[in-house]
């Protein structure tokens, strides 16, 4: 159950996400992904060493707070990460469909941006890997005022996960061990990954 500050975190959110321009794709319950087209201000130098030139359009995805699946209070196992795993392969493979069928469908590259808060990140830098994703750890601010804004981003994913997501926040989580990451993946390299995944099962 949600107390007051949840409630007014969660509305911050959703004026946030509108005024970014963050955008649902679906109405499926189900999906915990949501996508923001973006035109790129300058050349973006990838990990591989592949170039993505200036105003070239990205997708950026988006968690969909409201639809991740809660932690129980004994916290996460595997049978929330079976939950999870499912759920994101699904979003993924339904937010390509979206993009195939759209204005946004000739668009070669995705990112994203995430915060973990655990010491363990490795596994889930491994698993990203395993989906096309290129991780690649954004480097502390150079200035006082850049160090400052990563401090408040870093607050304000703090203060979304104890919205949604607060039994989480028991286990294993440190603001202090906060790292974050910026995810690049070509489209078609996610679609290909994806798609060995599903006919696996």
């Amino acid at each position: 159950m949600r107390n007051f500050g949840g409630f007014l975190i969660i509305i911050l959110d959703k004026i946030v996400s509108l005024c970014l321009g963050v955008r649902k794709f679906t109405n499926n319950p189900k999906c915990i992904l949501r996508y923001r087209p973006r035109r790129l201000k300058e050349d973006v130098i990838l990990p591989n060493g592949k170039i993505i030139k200036r105003y070239s359009f990205i997708i950026e995805i988006h968690l969909w707070n409201e639809h991740l699946p809660s932690i129980p209070q004994s916290g996460v196992d595997l049978n929330w990460g079976r939950k999870f795993y499912s759920l994101l392969i699904n979003s993924f493979l339904e937010l390509l469909n979206f993009l195939d069928n759209s204005r946004w469908k000739n668009v070669e590259y995705m990112f994203g941006e995430t915060a973990f808060f655990f010491v363990e990140q490795e596994k889930v830098v491994r698993f990203l890997n395993k989906l096309g994703f290129m991780v690649q750890s954004v480097n502390e601010g150079k200035t006082y005022l850049k160090e400052f804004y990563r401090f408040l981003q870093n607050g304000y994913n703090w203060c979304l996960i104890y919205a949604y997501n607060r039994e989480s926040l028991k286990r294993k989580k440190d603001f202090f061990y906060v790292r974050r990451y910026n995810l690049w993946v070509e489209k078609e390299i996610l679609r290909e990954k994806l798609m060995k995944k599903v006919y696996k099962k």
